[in-house]
């Protein structure tokens, strides 16, 4: 909404700042608690054998899961660069444009990552040098990683146009909603 919307052109600058970076702060700890529910929900398996493998799984995938994270940013970075320009010269056009243009570009790279990935996905997880057991959890956590991929490179894109315009409000209420639905799924 435009009350969600901060111009940093005008007034206090150091006050526009706060006023931007605190929802983007909780927000950056919001998306933390994805992996803080995977730990929870595998802590409480009654098998703690597979308890074990599978936080071994989690915890050996978090630099695949990091580098996942980089490859799906690429279009939103550049699309947040040009949906700033466009909004601080007033130009819906382009700011449309530069939308529409992202979001194909989004979930194309995002459907190769995904396709890529999961043909290579024994040999990802087999990078991690884990056991058998893990390497095979490993797998099966990835690829569900994976097959998200596209809703993954959406949510960056929307988040990062939020925030170039100005809005950081709309995504933390977003990260939370999609933090309720992943807990409760």
């Amino acid at each position: 909404t435009a009350d969600d919307v901060i111009d940093t052109t005008k007034g206090n600058l150091v006050s526009g700042i706060l006023a931007l970076a605190w929802p983007s702060v909780i927000q950056s700890i919001l998306s933390n608690c994805y992996a803080m529910n995977d730990y929870l929900f595998i802590g409480h398996m009654e098998d703690k054998t597979m308890a074990s493998i599978g936080t071994s799984a989690l915890s050996s995938t978090v630099g695949l899961t990091i580098i996942l994270f980089s490859m799906h940013n690429i279009i939103p970075c550049g699309c947040n660069a040009y949906a700033a320009q466009f909004r601080g010269a007033k130009d819906k056009k382009g700011l449309a444009d530069t939308f529409r243009s992202g979001f194909y570009a989004s979930i194309g790279l995002s459907t190769i990552i995904s396709i890529l990935g999961y043909i290579y996905i024994d040999e990802i997880a087999g990078m991690t040098n884990s056991s058998f057991e893990v390497t095979r959890a490993i797998s099966i956590y990835f690829g569900v990683l994976l097959v998200a991929s596209p809703a993954f490179g959406l949510l960056l894109l929307v988040d990062g146009f939020y925030k170039s315009n100005g809005d950081t409000r709309t995504p933390l209420y977003l990260e939370i909603l999609s933090l309720i639905l992943n807990t409760i799924g």
